[in-house]
């Protein structure tokens, strides 16, 4: 019984540990473009899009935006490195909330940079 116990607690806290997404390779981005009213922004990218969710839409990665100071500084990040020309690595996951022209799109979660 006690090891049952000990499982429970191990496989818990593996659930709570994981997220599911997949990281893209590393490469750049080749367009930025913000929405209009700044809910969201878009970024095509020099290597092959990773799509874990399915998503309908596999064009370009996308982030939706709030006025969290979270949101800001991935925004922030997002374009230093596309001006900078920086070579990025993208962790996606789930698809965004609503449709996007017309199709849900792989969801920004995580960005790293390197020169």
């Amino acid at each position: 019984m006690k090891n049952k116990i000990i499982l429970g607690y191990v496989l818990l806290i593996f659930a709570f540990s994981t997220q599911a997404g997949e990281r893209s390779d590393w490469g750049t981005i080749t367009e930025f473009y913000v929405i209009g009213d700044g809910s969201a922004v878009r970024i095509r990218f020099s290597e092959a899009i990773v799509n874990p969710e399915g998503c309908t839409g596999t064009e370009y990665y996308m982030r939706e935006l709030d006025e969290t100071s979270g949101s800001n500084r991935f925004f922030s990040t997002l374009l230093a490195a596309y001006s900078s020309k920086a070579q990025v690595n993208i962790f996606i996951s789930g698809c965004t909330s609503i449709n996007w022209w017309g199709k849900t799109r792989p969801h920004m979660h995580e960005i790293s940079v390197k020169n």
